[in-house]
């Protein structure tokens, strides 16, 4: 029914997807032999875009930033949308034992906001940026800063402020 064809020299070719029953009988007493086949439909063909092997993928880290008085806790996430732009979502938790405040900068503490011991407060917070891929050199432009970085299998590095951090392929 169109599923193979099989040349003079007994060769099958799949032409589509589908179930046959190919026979075959030999010239010199009209002995026969059958075969089922079986053309499955290809798988449908993801390359990754030429040049770029972020475009529709998620990368995660998570990361704590001790501050001078507490500690905040961070969960980022970037998804990049399309060829040149990406979206960055950052879930941030504060345990907060107390705000120390040095309003104009002359080592003396101006304010002090006292905080439930152990208390915490949870933000949420998301950003559109635009990037640029070059080899496994990435930078990132998001509110007004650039960040650079390095591409791997599994892994980005990025470099902000002196300091690497690593996200992982979700």
């Amino acid at each position: 029914a169109g599923v193979a064809t099989v040349d003079k020299s007994g060769k099958v070719t799949a032409v589509k997807a589908g179930s046959a029953t190919i026979t075959v009988m030999t010239t010199d007493g009209g002995y026969t032999a059958t075969c089922s086949v079986t053309v499955k439909s290809p798988e449908p063909d993801n390359p990754p875009t030429p040049g770029n092997p972020l475009v529709g993928t998620s990368w995660t880290c998570s990361f704590s930033d001790e501050a001078k008085y507490n500690t905040i806790y961070l969960d980022i996430t970037l998804t990049f949308d399309s060829q040149s732009t990406f979206t960055m979502v950052e879930e941030q938790t504060n345990v907060v034992v107390g705000h120390y405040v040095d309003l104009n900068g002359d080592g003396i503490i101006d304010q002090y906001d006292e905080y439930v011991e152990g208390g915490t407060y949870h933000d949420s917070y998301t950003e559109n940026g635009t990037y640029k891929v070059d080899g496994s050199s990435l930078e990132l432009t998001i509110g007004g800063y650039s960040i650079f970085g390095t591409i791997y299998t599994n892994t980005i590095k990025l470099e902000a402020e002196g300091e690497y951090v690593i996200f992982q392929k979700q």
